[in-house]
């Protein structure tokens, strides 16, 4: 099944790189619906997304200290490896500031990706399987091959107020034991 997707690569990465986007605009507004207080008429919605050069500028921009991976862990020996980093406006009705969740994505030359979200008052779905990561428990979501799409994991956590989102392809290159120690090696460097 790989090796058919990988001869359509060109589809392949198009449906990755949609299915990311898609993922964390939809894991953005179902995940921070629950930071407003109880019966609020907050409202969220994710306007568009400030792609930024660094780290420390996220962090600028975003008003919290944005973690990363182990950067051994996310080079996946690949020469054609594509990093970005972006930083979600939000769009609040209400007079409380909007959380900017930040993501970062690595897109491998054979169409594997992996997306890591975070922001603060992001919570756990609690629709997934209790999985340890970073020493606490969050959770783990698997999501079945399907047409030109290769199985997927999502990994869940928090770490004090902020919440986390790993998102990640099942490849030859990226295996759930590899994403399950990129999210144990998520800090602020």
């Amino acid at each position: 099944m790989i090796s058919l997707l990988m001869k359509k690569k060109a589809i392949f990465s198009v449906i990755l790189i949609t299915i990311a986007a898609v993922t964390s605009f939809t894991l953005v507004n179902f995940i921070f619906s629950d930071v407003a207080e109880a019966g609020s008429e907050l409202k969220f919605s994710a306007q568009e997304s400030i792609f930024v050069s660094s780290v420390e500028e996220a962090s600028k921009i975003a008003g919290f200290q944005v973690a990363t991976p182990n950067s051994e862990l996310t080079t996946f020996a690949d020469s054609e490896l594509k990093y970005s980093i972006d930083v979600n406006q939000l769009v609040q009705l209400g007079t409380k500031p909007a959380p900017r969740p930040v993501g970062q994505s690595w897109e491998l030359a054979d169409g594997s990706m992996v997306r890591l979200l975070q922001g603060p008052g992001l919570q756990l779905p609690n629709i997934g399987e209790p999985i340890k990561i970073g020493g606490t428990i969050g959770e783990k979501i698997f999501f079945e091959a399907e047409d030109y799409m290769p199985s997927r994991i999502a990994l869940y956590w928090t770490n004090g107020d902020i919440g986390y989102s790993l998102f990640g392809t099942l490849t030859d290159s990226i295996s759930e034991e590899i994403l399950i120690s990129i999210a144990d090696s998520v800090k602020v460097r």
